[in-house]
């Protein structure tokens, strides 16, 4: 009686860590085929802001702000990506999380100094 208790409750391990495995593979394969669904259906510069030294007589530009412009939608159906959250990140970038428009498209700024 006690061998077959112990079995059982080995098997329920097995069969415990074996269902939680496959769960995980799912979530990865879901997260994946997720972002696989988006196209990018437009990218350019809104516009471009020059920051000058003005304290010579060169006016030299120390950096530049760009404001990118994104619109992005679902491959499969064609349909806008609307009001959803996007987290953009880079080198030397904080981490910012923009929502998307009605059309599907967000803004961000980014800056480049100069030497």
């Amino acid at each position: 009686m006690k061998f077959s208790k112990s079995l059982l409750l080995g098997l329920s391990f097995v069969a415990l860590f074996g269902c939680s495995a496959g769960v995980e593979e799912k979530k990865e394969a879901l997260a994946t085929a997720q972002t696989e669904r988006l196209a990018l259906t437009g990218l350019r510069i809104e516009s471009v802001q020059k920051l000058r030294e003005s304290d010579t007589s060169l006016h030299t530009i120390t950096s530049k702000t760009y404001t990118l412009f994104a619109c992005f939608k679902e491959s499969a159906l064609g349909k806008r990506v609307q009001y959803k959250k996007f987290t953009i990140s880079g080198i030397d970038f904080p981490a910012e999380v923009k929502e998307s428009t009605v059309e599907g498209c967000i803004t961000w700024d980014e800056n480049v100094t100069m030497d």
